[in-house]
């Protein structure tokens, strides 16, 4: 949910000073989101031996 907040606030602000650390942040965000989800799916219908 704060992750959507920061995101609207980001869209709404465009006259930012820096732009590349956000878009940097949001890069960051987004593929952690995509792992997370990714790691969640593994867990809960494949497999749960990770370890292996």
């Amino acid at each position: 949910m704060l992750f959507f907040w920061m995101t609207w606030h980001l869209i709404k602000n465009k006259n930012l000073k820096n732009k590349p650390l956000w878009f940097l942040f949001f890069c960051v965000m987004f593929i952690g989101v995509i792992f997370y989800f990714w790691f969640i799916y593994r867990v809960k219908y494949k497999d749960t031996k990770i370890l292996e």
